[in-house]
């Protein structure tokens, strides 16, 4: 059997360098008003790397006074990233005495394309628990994931580098049950652009790990 020369093994060690890289480097900026009518539900926000954390301290629903406040947030990827795709994490508890008590959320997490001239827009549905379980203070968890179309967003160059959220949440309780969120996080996905050089550099190692493995197959047979 033969083994795989020096130069395929550092194609594909460079492939793989390549492939992390733009994965594990995310870098994006978050804006907001905090005039907005529905913020200060939200409560204090938190920025730590590509996540924006708020933490509310009234966000709750009870029976004849449900909660659906609205936001939105600017995300803006730094220079060298695009956008590819954000994440809605949230938490919180529910107090349900009976079976015969109610209670559950909604909402709506969209995303819309800034850049463009369309008016693009990708949306998804905030879903959580089942709340069935009957009890006092029980934890439930929710949230939304949004992808970034690979074509037809941004601007001309085709990359998605600013896009508006908006977080429509829903809150609902009937009977004596009860609900609340302790935490609400947004995460963002973004992506390095690759430079000219990167394009290239790529494209001459996996044209390197082709030619070995025909070289290969060529001598099996």
């Amino acid at each position: 059997m033969r083994t795989p020369t020096k130069a395929a093994v550092a194609a594909l060690g460079l492939a793989g360098f390549l492939l992390v890289g733009a994965a594990s480097a995310n870098e994006v900026t978050f804006t907001f008003d905090t005039t907005q009518p529905d913020f200060s539900m939200f409560g204090t926000p938190t920025v730590s790397g590509n996540s924006l954390t708020f933490a509310p301290s009234s966000f709750r629903a009870t029976d004849g006074a449900p909660a659906y406040p609205m936001i939105t947030i600017t995300v803006t990827a730094n220079a060298g990233y695009f956008l590819s795709g954000f994440q809605l994490i949230e938490t919180g508890g529910y107090t349900l005495p009976t079976s015969v008590d109610e209670v559950s959320l909604g909402g709506v997490f969209e995303a819309l394309d800034i850049e463009g001239t369309t008016g693009n827009l990708v949306s998804s549905a905030i879903t959580g628990s089942a709340f069935t379980t009957t009890g006092s203070n029980l934890a439930w968890t929710g949230g939304a994931s949004l992808a970034i179309p690979a074509s037809g967003w941004g601007g001309p160059d085709g990359l998605v580098t600013s896009v508006t959220l908006t977080i429509d949440n829903q809150l609902f309780a009937f009977g004596a049950g009860e609900i609340w969120k302790d935490a609400i996080s947004v995460v963002a996905v973004a992506t390095p652009v690759p430079e000219a050089e990167t394009y290239a550099m790529m494209l001459v190692g996996l044209g390197l790990v082709g030619f070995m493995v025909r070289r290969r197959s060529r001598a099996i047979a």
